[in-house]
């Protein structure tokens, strides 16, 4: 493996190594706490091939078919909503759009950028305004945006500050950037250790706490308007399910073949709804949660 990596958000060197695989290492910054994986050889893997297995036909039926997405989008609306009046609005990794579409019937001017060309096509026959491709070369023009949005994208970011830079160039004056990103501190991702689907997914680059997320921002410049923790209701089931998927025991990768996250997240919702307060109290969910404006 590299060595003298340097940290993407404090630039000290990567000393501590967590966890190692035949295919990565898991490194963590002694400073900010920011987790990196870095993989043999270059240290680099090829971020939109990875994606090009994920953003399959039958996943884009998967979604489609799903409620949950929906209900997901309209979360992260309202939490936008208590900060941000309706304005022109871009959201970077859109996927088939149900954060597009609950923005646009909430007085939004939405629009979005997706580096799948099979769901960006779906996207634009169902009337999507979107741009296809990776968000760092397609030369938006700057100033355009009152809200720039991005989910479970800054952990797929290998340079975290460059794509602020460039997120922030879009936005107006006074204008807000928006992103969830999975939290490192999270109590689910803690009971699965180093084998959590947060840490093996090949694309998963670069992984945040809130501090190291806050600090991330705050020396590039930004000022935190709002930040949470969030656990989505389904998450523990959906873990356990990778989890044991990818267990070398056939008999684990069967019992996670029968696992039904979103059938027993209905079952459980009670149950789950009062751990997931806990959890956002103790900002250990699985998702970080912030807005921040330029400064």
């Amino acid at each position: 493996m590299p060595d003298h990596i340097p940290c993407p958000v404090c630039t000290a060197v990567l000393r501590d190594t967590v966890a190692a695989t035949a295919g990565y290492e898991l490194r963590r910054c002694g400073d900010c706490g920011l987790v990196v994986k870095i993989h043999p050889g270059s240290g680099e893997v090829d971020l939109q091939a990875e994606r090009d297995t994920v953003y399959t036909p039958a996943a884009l039926q998967a979604r489609l078919g799903n409620p949950l997405f929906s209900e997901i989008a309209a979360r992260r609306l309202d939490f936008l909503r208590q900060v941000a009046a309706p304005g022109r609005l871009l959201e970077i990794g859109c996927a088939t759009g149900e954060f597009l579409d609950a923005a646009g019937r909430a007085g939004y001017s939405a629009e979005g950028v997706d580096s799948s060309p099979l769901f960006c096509e779906h996207l634009r026959q169902s009337g999507f305004e979107v741009h296809s491709g990776d968000f760092a070369a397609l030369n938006l023009p700057p100033a355009t945006y009152d809200i720039v949005a991005g989910f479970h994208l800054l952990e797929h970011i290998p340079v975290p500050a460059g794509f602020l830079e460039q997120a922030g160039a879009l936005l107006r004056e006074e204008g807000l950037l928006y992103l969830i990103t999975p939290n490192t501190a999270s109590r689910t991702g803690r009971k699965f250790g180093w084998e959590h689907p947060l840490y093996t997914e090949a694309d998963h680059v670069c992984l945040y706490a809130p501090p190291t997320l806050r600090r991330l921002l705050e020396d590039n410049g930004w000022e935190i308007v709002a930040l949470e923790s969030w656990e989505p209701l389904h998450h523990f089931f959906t873990s356990l399910k990778i989890f044991l998927k990818q267990s070398r025991s056939g008999v684990r990768q069967m019992l996670g073949k029968l696992i039904k996250p979103y059938f027993l997240t209905t079952l459980l919702r009670g149950w789950l709804k009062q751990r997931a307060a806990r959890l956002r109290k103790e900002q250990a969910g699985h998702e970080i949660v912030v807005i921040a404006r330029k400064r």
